[in-house]
């Protein structure tokens, strides 16, 4: 058994200090996920648009045109926040449970899933006649 150190006891000072380093350190590594998770999905989002606009799928060429992104109605707190509520429950924002690669694609699906399901039912129930059915 290996003997503990004055400073590895739970009640030491340099124990304390080391346990709130550690709690700040997560703290950043959280914030740095949340920020990027809202900059891919915004620039998914966009990403998803042009692709459509510039790489027309056949029969549909003259159904989105380019000048169309300023004319829909782009409900981005929704799409945003969902996106971090979703992965946040779905345990992304959790760091033990991100050491865990094994059910990780599953989760990601599953968030996926209801995202979209999300999404559609938003433009759905709003009557967004105006978002490209393309």
């Amino acid at each position: 058994m290996k003997p503990v150190l004055p400073s590895e006891a739970p009640g030491h000072p340099a124990y304390i200090q080391g346990r709130g380093r550690r709690k700040r350190n997560d703290q950043a590594v959280l914030m740095a996920l949340v920020c990027a998770d809202l900059s891919w999905a915004g620039m998914a989002y966009i990403g998803a648009f042009f692709f459509r606009v510039y790489l027309p799928f056949p029969l549909t060429a003259d159904f989105l045109p380019a000048s169309r992104f300023g004319e829909v109605g782009h409900p981005w707190l929704f799409l945003l926040g969902t996106q971090v509520a979703l992965l946040y429950f779905f345990g992304f924002y959790d760091l033990s449970l991100l050491r865990q690669r094994a059910r990780l694609v599953l989760r990601v699906a599953a968030a996926l899933g209801v995202q979209l399901v999300a999404t559609a039912a938003w433009y759905f129930f709003r009557g967004d006649l105006s978002f490209p059915r393309s």
